[in-house]
């Protein structure tokens, strides 16, 4: 078999199938839905980072103004506001995956393996991809099956450091403790919206067509706590409000309902402590987390394959054409917005969720 069946170094080839591993890979993530280039985004993405892996970008965020202003024919010489910027610094760092094919295995055509590689790999990555978002949103990687704690390991996923919410407690309802209420319900996303309306900085809600929107990611087992509480007509009515907003934002798309201007979203991604039921729900308002992006090749290779390839792609083969392999990569970041010692998109709404079974 000769090695153009399989193996392809042009690089607009290479660059090809990387860019549509990219697209195809972020397609398939959970929060591509809250995902954008300007900060009224719930997670802002940077994607000016063209230089090789491990660099770093720094980025900026606004504070909002809260002086007097001056009245009437006031001199307002001198009584300028200055503009209050806080920085972060989001590194990023290469992470690859490859799958491989024995001669005797394969059964389908050239063109169909790298089909099938790219759907395993954009798979894997969109997984994780989520798993790490959550896990910085929640500042807790958890234990559960579907978790990034492999990934990120002590010093954070590209050295981002994971950041828990022990010294912002202003930012964390904590009903883990247990108690009378203990487990997730309606009034837990009501103090978290009085919560986010009157901090300081305030959580600044995502606009729909003038309203303002905030968004709560829960559990699988908080929303079947929810569903019990609300009983069947009161979630009807919940799930009943995303026909209303459905088409006008995709932070819509796919979300379980509406309540008190709260879109309620589910994921099995959200961190959890199984030996105690912990559970890590998000409130999230705009600009909760960064997701910084950088190209996948060094600048030598960068010459060939351009500018935006934020995935690489490499095809091989090995012990005489017997096993071929194809290994894809990923130079990113992740982290969550952090100014001043403070949270500045996010509430963590801990619950304790037990598995449910049936009564």
């Amino acid at each position: 078999m000769g090695a153009t069946e399989f193996a392809t170094t042009d690089a607009q080839a290479v660059k090809r199938w990387s860019n549509s591993l990219a697209r195809e890979a972020i397609s398939k993530t959970f929060f591509r839905r809250f995902l954008g280039k300007g900060p009224n985004s719930i997670i802002q993405q940077h994607t000016d980072l063209e230089s090789a892996a491990g660099d770093q970008i720094k980025y900026d965020v606004i504070m909002q103004n809260r002086g007097d202003g001056v009245q009437g024919d006031t001199t307002l010489e001198n009584y300028e506001e200055e503009l209050e910027f806080y920085q972060a610094t989001i590194n990023i760092d290469q992470l690859r995956n490859a799958v491989s094919f024995r001669r005797m295995s394969q059964q389908r055509t050239l063109h169909n393996l790298r089909k099938e590689a790219r759907s395993v790999l954009s798979d894997w990555f969109a997984w994780k991809y989520d798993t790490l978002m959550f896990a910085y949103l929640a500042g807790v990687a958890g234990d559960d099956l579907e978790t990034a704690s492999g990934t990120i390991g002590a010093s954070g996923f590209a050295g981002n450091a994971l950041t828990d919410y022990s010294s912002d407690t202003a930012h964390h309802i904590d009903e883990s403790a247990g108690g009378g209420n203990s487990s997730f319900g309606l009034e837990i996303l009501d103090v978290a919206k009085a919560k986010a309306k009157t901090l300081n900085p305030r959580l600044r809600p995502v606009m729909v067509n003038g309203s303002p929107k905030f968004v709560a990611v829960l559990h699988p087992y908080s929303v079947h706590t929810l569903r019990r509480e609300t009983g069947a007509n009161g979630w009807t009515e919940i799930h009943s409000r995303v026909a209303d907003g459905g088409s006008k934002s995709p932070i819509y798309t796919g979300a379980l309902g509406e309540y008190n201007g709260i879109v309620l979203h589910e994921s099995e991604y959200i961190p959890r402590t199984t030996s105690t039921g912990d559970t890590a729900n998000l409130f999230l308002g705009a600009q909760a987390a960064s997701f910084a992006m950088g190209n996948a090749y060094d600048k030598t290779d960068q010459s060939s394959n351009g500018g935006g390839s934020y995935f690489s792609w490499n095809e091989q083969k090995n012990d005489y054409g017997n096993k071929k392999g194809i290994a894809a990569g990923s130079c990113f970041g992740i982290q969550r917005n952090i100014f001043n010692g403070d949270s500045f998109g996010t509430l963590l709404l801990e619950t304790v969720q037990t598995t449910p079974a049936v009564s």
